[in-house]
């Protein structure tokens, strides 16, 4: 008996991005958590050797080249996620990409793909894999990644900010709409603090103050960022919890949405956070 049938059963996680760094890293504690696994990226090779990898460890894993912001690969992941394992669990619509520049500097091509991987991607994964997941009838869960920088305005990275905050705003949308209806499945939203991935080392930069705002990040990454491992333990942890808000870091997000939410309730100017 292979390894691909030892394990066939148990919950179903589809995770987009997940080639390389938190994508990689929450397919692992998937894994580890006894799920079985459907692996989305554009990089098609790297997660053809990731599903070998689970497959030979005894996880059955599926790989599916997938550009999130493309609806008909996004659907056809969807149809191959079920007609693989009949069910869809979890979905976790991980992609993502930054860019950095002066919000006029940055190129057409820069804002139109950071905001359709950040925005748009997650959009398709809900309209492949919702109507799926609503018409089992069983607990499921949506979990859009959307970063710390869904509440706060950062500088020189005017896409990323955007595109984050928008993918906040359609989560949150989405949990309303599946409470109106009395569904089992839940949405959350997952904002990760500072994980040491590799997002920054895939990102381009505009000009030279973007280029000095993206050496700035490596640098703070490789410092303090949390590793990818415990990132992902601690977000799965938070889905499994049912909370709506998941965070790698709670207390930094606790921070970071108290600002926030001073700096809306006083209507004041646009500030750094301290």
């Amino acid at each position: 008996m292979s390894a691909s049938t030892q394990a066939e059963g148990g919950p179903v996680a589809v995770i987009t991005g997940a080639g390389a760094g938190l994508g990689a890293a929450l397919a692992a504690e998937a894994a580890a958590r006894g799920m079985r696994l459907v692996l989305a990226d554009v990089e098609g090779a790297a997660i053809e050797r990731a599903a070998a990898a689970f497959e030979a460890a005894g996880t059955p894993a599926l790989a599916v080249p997938t550009d999130v912001t493309d609806p008909t690969a996004v659907q056809a992941l969807a149809e191959a996620a079920v007609a693989r394992f009949g069910q869809v669990d979890l979905l976790l619509n991980n992609a993502g990409i930054e860019a950095l520049g002066l919000s006029w500097e940055l190129s057409p091509a820069q804002w139109e793909r950071t905001l359709a991987v950040n925005v748009i991607g997650p959009a398709n994964g809900i309209r492949a894999f919702v109507p799926h997941m609503l018409s089992r009838g069983e607990a499921a869960v949506v979990a859009n990644v959307c970063s710390l920088g869904a509440i706060l305005t950062v500088p020189c990275q005017a896409p990323y900010i955007a595109s984050k905050h928008a993918a906040l705003s359609l989560t949150e949308t989405l949990e309303l709409e599946l409470r109106s209806i009395g569904s089992k499945v839940r949405a959350c939203a997952v904002l990760p603090g500072m994980v040491n991935t590799d997002i920054f080392l895939r990102a381009t930069a505009a000009d030279a103050m973007g280029q000095d705002n993206l050496e700035s990040m490596h640098g703070l990454l490789g410092k303090s960022g949390m590793p990818a491992d415990q990132a992902a333990r601690n977000i799965l942890d938070g889905i499994a919890g049912g909370a709506f808000w998941v965070s790698t870091h709670p207390e930094q997000m606790e921070h970071v949405a108290r600002f926030w939410g001073g700096h809306i309730a006083a209507l004041s100017a646009p500030s750094r956070l301290g």
